[in-house]
């Protein structure tokens, strides 16, 4: 895995065949994310827990290790974005009164 520039890569092709096989990697890893998200949606939240202050720390972990593999944090906030959305959605679909209050654009 080249992390010093693109004079480690030795062709498009080669670059292509490695974008595919990453975001293929990535796509499984979020099906099997969106597993446990599901779970998640379907079991209630204690009443005792800050989702705000959760999702805050959330956040931060991500773009910390956003940062620590040379991702700008901007990138991460909006992935994460749509995919937290997709989580308050299920909650929605499970019964929990929940607004829409993040946006991907």
């Amino acid at each position: 895995m080249p992390k010093s520039g693109s004079k480690d890569i030795p062709s498009r092709t080669f670059a292509r065949g490695e974008i595919d096989r990453i975001d293929r990697a990535l796509i499984a890893l979020l099906g099997e994310r969106k597993t446990y998200a599901d779970y998640m949606g379907r079991t209630p939240t204690p009443p005792d827990v800050n989702t705000t202050e959760v999702f805050l720390a959330f956040m931060e972990d991500r773009r910390t290790w956003a940062t620590e593999e040379g991702v700008a944090g901007e990138f991460i906030d909006r992935i994460y974005a749509v995919i937290t959305q997709d989580y308050l959605d299920g909650r929605q679909k499970h019964g929990e009164d929940r607004p829409r209050v993040l946006r991907a654009d």
